[in-house]
């Protein structure tokens, strides 16, 4: 446990200290290097039994890069998204090391999440979308390799969005669909993002009629898979996503999320800020998709894309007295390390406690 904490607080520190330092170049290179990197090396140096998928599939689809001889007969044999193929072969004509493989893959998600960051960084404290991710994901992404790196792509792609330039954000959700198929359900932020800017009256209507048709979609998640699957929308290995249990409510997680949403609102919600109506939506949505899991094990990580979104919402910097602004950094620090305890301590989610390494004699 102790690993993961000197961790986060440690990359979090370096992380404020490059926002603080923006105008000195090689205060804010330095500062940002060694915050992105902290993290990648931990997820490099662990044990390969750290996350599920590392020995399901990351470290025979790895090493069969490795023996390829080239680009196109690894890409004969490997039944895996593109993408993913060719980032394990690239990979592999550097090292040969299973290790090395997992931290550049970490590389990739941490740097894609803190240039996000950095893109909002006069909006949102970089520090604080940081921590969330630790909190949130960053135990997950050592698991969910192929997913993760398409979460990261969507996050990278959605400062397009919030800047109007969509055609750069179906181009992002493209680039993520071929690491993760599942990626392409991101195109509904495009109309998401044009409801929440319409006028008052059409707005509340529009969103009304988004949430339903998303209680629709879980309602009958089951036969609109079967029916993507059938006509190659998506992949056949999306199977797994089909119901396998009698639905179950997860109690706590829900609470925790909601429980944000009402720090939010409470303190960082403005009527000025154009961005709040939309990421309003988003997370509505995303405690929607969130209830997919009680259906199926792993139907929830359809509503992934929507709580990567956090990261920015919750880091939100308000103009509000510095009373206020304490409190509400301190629920949202709280909430979130509650967040992570409960769910990769106390669950052991992903398999990721205890962390060990044999390289660091852990």
């Amino acid at each position: 446990m102790i690993i993961y904490i000197i961790t986060f607080l440690s990359s979090c520190l370096f992380a404020n200290k490059a926002q603080k330092n923006e105008n000195n170049k090689k205060k804010l290179i330095i500062n940002s290097i060694i915050a992105i990197m902290i993290p990648s090396i931990v997820a490099g140096l662990r044990d390969f039994n750290i996350g599920v998928d590392v020995l399901v599939y990351g470290k025979n689809i790895f090493y069969s890069a490795v023996n390829s001889k080239s680009l196109l007969s690894f890409l004969n044999t490997c039944d895996a998204d593109l993408l993913y193929e060719v980032f394990n072969y690239i990979i592999s004509r550097i090292t040969n090391d299973l290790n090395m493989f997992l931290f550049f893959m970490e590389l990739f998600n941490i740097v894609l999440i803190y240039i996000t960051l950095y893109r909002n960084r006069n909006k949102n404290k970089i520090w604080i979308g940081l921590l969330i991710f630790f909190c949130f994901f960053y135990n997950r992404t050592f698991n969910l390799l192929r997913q993760s790196m398409a979460l990261s792509v969507i996050f990278f792609g959605t400062y397009y969005l919030d800047n109007k330039k969509n055609l750069k954000f179906i181009i992002s959700v493209i680039i993520a669909s071929l690491f993760h198929s599942t990626a392409i359900i991101c195109l509904i932020m495009i109309p998401i993002k044009l409801i929440s800017e319409m006028e008052s009256k059409k707005r509340i209507v529009y969103s009304l009629c988004i949430i339903i048709l998303f209680l629709f979609s879980i309602l009958n998640y089951d036969n609109i898979l079967a029916v993507l699957i059938n006509t190659n929308l998506i992949s056949s290995k999306m199977t797994y996503y089909i119901s396998n249990k009698q639905f179950e409510f997860y109690i706590i997680e829900t609470f925790i999320k909601i429980l944000l949403l009402f720090v939010w609102i409470i303190f960082l919600r403005q009527k000025d800020d154009k961005r709040d109506k939309y990421h309003l939506l988003i997370v509505v949505i995303s405690i929607l998709l969130f209830q997919l899991r009680g259906f199926a094990d792993y139907a929830d990580r359809i509503g992934f894309y929507f709580e990567y979104m956090y990261f920015i919402i919750y880091s939100k910097n308000v103009k509000i007295n510095k009373k206020n602004k304490m409190i509400s950094k301190l629920l949202i620090i709280i909430i979130s390390v509650v967040y992570w305890i409960y769910k990769y301590i106390i669950m052991n989610s992903c398999n990721t406690f205890p962390y060990t390494s044999s390289i660091l004699g852990i």
